[in-house]
């Protein structure tokens, strides 16, 4: 057995490069005092939770903190006891998969009367999505969105959400039968605020 190749895991899981190497261990929980919240998603991952992480403020570390959370989901559903090692019966890493909105949106109406193959390609056969920025893909993908929550909800498989949409605004957005689902999985919406860690000044 050898240590898991956390890089190669991250690719599979369609993880923009940009966020390779996100985990609870390197999340700097003392800028914003985010540590009662970042042990709340830890434990939510551990116990393969649904997560929703909201809040408008730019760069708080909600991407960094449902990235991390994935990964752990997918360890804990792997390898429930340390030390986690890969193995040839841990193949699947790929259906945990990090899904931009934005573009999967974008794709979705790009393609027409393909977008069943879209769906396909990027959500059957995922046993963890995580949707970062739920809200900035098209309105047009209204539809998609509440078939993608239904979907997961009545398979018992898992979703994480990044949205700057409060309760309120994913209500007007998606429906309050959907969020309530979304809610009902994830326990609360976790506010995620505070300045942007982009302007710490120490580089990171």
């Amino acid at each position: 057995m050898r240590a898991i190749d956390w890089r190669r895991i991250e690719t599979r899981m369609s993880i923009a490069p940009e966020y390779i190497g996100k985990k609870f261990c390197n999340f700097d929980v003392g800028f914003n005092k985010q540590k009662v919240k970042a042990a709340e998603i830890e434990h939510a991952a551990r116990n393969r939770r649904w997560i929703i992480l909201s809040g408008d403020d730019p760069g708080v570390g909600k991407t960094h903190l449902a990235i991390a959370a994935m990964k752990l989901s997918w360890r804990m559903d792997r390898a429930p006891e340390p030390p986690f090692y890969e193995t040839e019966a841990v193949p699947d890493e790929d259906s945990y998969r990090f899904i931009p909105m934005r573009d999967w949106g974008q794709r979705i109406v790009s393609a027409g009367y393909r977008a069943e193959e879209i769906w396909d390609e990027t959500v059957n056969g995922c046993r963890c999505l995580l949707l970062d920025d739920l809200g900035f893909e098209p309105e047009r993908c209204n539809c998609h969105i509440s078939r993608l929550v239904d979907d997961y909800y009545r398979r018992q498989r898992q979703l994480i959400i990044t949205t700057n949409l409060d309760a309120d605004g994913l209500v007007y957005r998606y429906g309050g039968a959907i969020v309530d689902r979304i809610i009902g999985k994830a326990g609360r919406i976790i506010e995620m605020t505070g300045r942007s860690y982009r302007q710490r000044g120490d580089g990171r």
